[in-house]
């Protein structure tokens, strides 16, 4: 949700899923999530109980939403 919103408010609505998909694409291809930058890169594919995944995951949904909020999606 707040990836979909920051790419909301950075590309368009109708673009607004191309960061999802670029982040899904960089976190498939990255090496294995052994370290917290590339725990970070792949928190979408961490398991639910996983701490950094649960708090980038919630960093990313309060920035892309506060950032759709303020802004607005670009036009």
């Amino acid at each position: 949700m707040g990836l979909a919103a920051l790419g909301a408010t950075l590309a368009g609505a109708q673009y607004a899923w191309t960061l999802p998909f670029a982040w899904l694409s960089l976190a498939l291809f990255a090496p294995p999530p052994t370290s917290t930058p590339t725990r970070l890169v792949a928190w979408m594919l961490l398991p639910p109980d996983t701490a950094t995944g649960t708090w980038t995951a919630l960093l990313l949904t309060v920035t892309g939403t506060a950032a759709y909020a303020v802004a607005g999606a670009r036009r």
